[in-house]
C-alpha cells in the first residue's frame, strides 16, 4: 500500500519530478517557491522536502542544495500522482498510417520501434512474439530453381514464416504438392513446439518414400519451426536519442549501455520479464502499462534506468513492446504512447 502524502507534500513531490525530468537538475526550494500550485516560502518548501526526504521519497545529490526524486519517489508518482499526456489525434493518426503501410510482418515490428523511439526520444525494443504456441496452419513449397525450394510456413494467429530449402537434384512439381499435402495432413493443429519436437516421428514411414525433400525437412526441423524469423529476438532502436541524455555523457556509461545492447537475447528477456513487475493503467485507453523503476530491475546492471512496456497481440500469441531511459522520464508521455503503439500492433495483427 501506498504511503499516505498530504496535499503538500504531493505538489512539493510532483513538482521536483517534473522539473527534474525537463532539466535533469538538482531542484532546490527557491526554485520551487515561485512555482508551486502552493503559495509557500522558499523556508516552508525545504522543511516539506526535509519530510519527503526523511520518508526516502527524494534525495541530495552528492553536496548540491537541491534534491532528486528517488526510485521510491518515482514510483509514488507514477502510481500516484501522474497524470496521463496522450498523443494528439493527428499523432495517433500518424503512427496508424505508417505502421499500415507495412506489409511484411518483421518490418511491422521494426518500424513500430523505430516510430516508438523517434516519438519519445527514447530507446525503443519490440520483443518478437515467439512462434513456439503458434498453431500450424498450412505449409506451402514453392520450387524456385532446380535445387532451391522456397517453404511458406502460416501460423493461425495470421503470422508467416518464410525459409529456403537447398536439395540436391530437382524435384518434379506433382512430387512437391504430395509432399506439401503429407506434411499439412500431419502437422494439422499442432504447435511449432510440437512439430520441432516430434518431426521424425511423425513423418518416419514416408521418409524413404518421398526421399530427399523429406529427409530435409526432417534434418532442418529446428530451424524451419524455429520460434523467431531469421533469428532475430528483438528490435532495438532510438540509440541515438538515449545517448543525448545527460545521463549518458560519461563514456562508461555509455559502454554499459552499448555492451547491454550487443546482447539481443538478454535485451528481450529484460523486457518480457518487466510482464511480471507492477502494473499501471492508463486512462482512458483502459490499457495496462507495466513500470520498472532502478533498483525494481532484477539485474542490478538495468539500476540507472527505467522500464515501460506493454503486450501486443499477434493473433493471440504475444509479444512485448517497451521504452528504456534514464530513470528521470517523462513517464506521462510514455505511458499512454507505448500502450497506444502497442493497441496498434494488437489491431494490425489481428
Amino acid at each position: 500500500m501506498a504511503q499516505i502524502l498530504d496535499e503538500r507534500q504531493k505538489t512539493i513531490l510532483r513538482d521536483i519530478v517534473h522539473h527534474f525530468v525537463l532539466t535533469a537538475n538538482p531542484v532546490g526550494s527557491q526554485f520551487l517557491s515561485g512555482r508551486s500550485k502552493l503559495r509557500m516560502s522558499p523556508a516552508t518548501i525545504r522543511n516539506i522536502m526535509a519530510e519527503l526526504e526523511a520518508m526516502g521519497f527524494i534525495e541530495r545529490p552528492h553536496t548540491s542544495a537541491g534534491r532528486v526524486p528517488t526510485d521510491r519517489g518515482y514510483r509514488y508518482y507514477v502510481d500516484e500522482l501522474m497524470q496521463s499526456e496522450e498523443l494528439t489525434e493527428a499523432e495517433k493518426s500518424n503512427v496508424r498510417e505508417l505502421l499500415r503501410q507495412v506489409d511484411d510482418y518483421d518490418e511491422l515490428l521494426w518500424e513500430s520501434s523505430r516510430i516508438l523511439g523517434k516519438i519519445l526520444h527514447q530507446l525503443a525494443i519490440v520483443s518478437l512474439p515467439p512462434l513456439s504456441s503458434g498453431i500450424f496452419e498450412q505449409l506451402e513449397i514453392v520450387p524456385l530453381a532446380s535445387n532451391k525450394l522456397f517453404i511458406v510456413l502460416s501460423i493461425r494467429s495470421g503470422l508467416v514464416k518464410t525459409i529456403m530449402m537447398e536439395v540436391s537434384s530437382d524435384v518434379p512439381h506433382d512430387r512437391i504438392r504430395i509432399i506439401a499435402s503429407i506434411l499439412n495432413e500431419r502437422l494439422a493443429g499442432l504447435t511449432l513446439e510440437e512439430i520441432r519436437n516430434s518431426f521424425a516421428e511423425r513423418v518416419k514411414d514416408v521418409r524413404q518414400l518421398e526421399g530427399e525433400v523429406i529427409a530435409r525437412f526432417a534434418l532442418n526441423a529446428e530451424k524451419i519451426f524455429a520460434d523467431f524469423p531469421g533469428g532475430v529476438r528483438a528490435h532495438v532502436t532510438g540509440t541515438q536519442y538515449i545517448l543525448s541524455q545527460p545521463e549518458f555523457h560519461d563514456p562508461q556509461t555509455v559502454r554499459r549501455l552499448m555492451d547491454l545492447l550487443e546482447n539481443e537475447e538478454g535485451i528481450a528477456h529484460v523486457v518480457e520479464n518487466s510482464l511480471l513487475q507492477p502494473v499501471q493503467r492508463t486512462e482512458p485507453l483502459k490499457l495496462e502499462a507495466h513500470v520498472t523503476i532502478g533498483r525494481e530491475h532484477t539485474l542490478r546492471r538495468l539500476e540507472p534506468y527505467g522500464l515501460v512496456t506493454a503486450s501486443y497481440s499477434a493473433g493471440g500469441i504475444n509479444g512485448t513492446i517497451g521504452v528504456l531511459g534514464p530513470k528521470r522520464m517523462p513517464y506521462n508521455r510514455i505511458l499512454p504512447t507505448v500502450c497506444y503503439v502497442a493497441e496498434c500492433l494488437s489491431s494490425i495483427m489481428s
